[in-house]
């Protein structure tokens, strides 16, 4: 009986994944920093080009009269400024805010629906090539193209708000030593099996 020269090979070396506090500290950092701090496309910069209007995609609803209003405002030189910004820091920060809901769907009780983390970031996008279009088409008033552009921004912020929500209620309901949700839940799962009741 011979025997075989070959050796097992050893089984793969599991994937190292960045930790969940790295990936939610670089999207707050990167959100505080947009937010705060004063560069050519900081939200102050950009405020301060439009004579404080809020840019459109900080609203939840706007109308044809609000995006011709800020984009008169903003001038020349405000335009391209935000053009650059849809560009730039809000093609990151989405990126960014899509791969903190994905992770944070996935280590709570939802898992299985972390795909619906994509929707927010995906209203990002097309809301900023729709404001691209406007941008690039102005002083052409594309009222069409407002109501299109106004759609993205109200889905793209229910979708971040409601999938944090979802997440964070998900990660709770999987905790049951660190939250009172946790908690409850294996209350009623001890209820259900001394009462030999099968929850549906």
């Amino acid at each position: 009986m011979t025997q075989s020269n070959t050796s097992a090979k050893p089984p793969p070396e599991p994937r190292r994944r960045l930790p969940f506090w790295f990936i939610a500290a670089a999207t707050f950092g990167a959100l505080i920093a947009e937010n705060t701090l004063h560069f050519k496309w900081s939200v102050p910069s950009m405020l301060a080009r439009s004579n404080g209007l809020p840019l459109l995609d900080m609203r939840f609803n706007y109308s044809a009269e609000d995006v011709y209003q800020l984009f008169d405002a903003m001038g020349a030189s405000g335009r391209a400024a935000y053009f650059e910004l849809l560009w730039s820091i809000d093609v990151l920060i989405p990126l960014l805010a899509t791969w903190f809901l994905w992770t944070a769907f996935s280590r709570g009780t939802f898992r299985k629906w972390r795909w619906v983390a994509l929707i927010g970031g995906g209203a990002d996008y097309l809301e900023n090539i729709a404001i691209t279009l406007l941008l690039s088409r102005y002083p052409e008033r594309l009222e069409g193209v407002v109501h299109v552009a106004a759609a993205f921004t109200l889905v793209k912020h229910l979708g971040y708000i409601l999938v944090l929500g979802f997440a964070a209620v998900g990660w709770c309901w999987a905790a049951p030593r660190r939250n009172p949700l946790g908690s409850i839940r294996t209350k009623i799962m001890a209820y259900y099996v001394r009462a030999n009741i099968h929850p549906t």
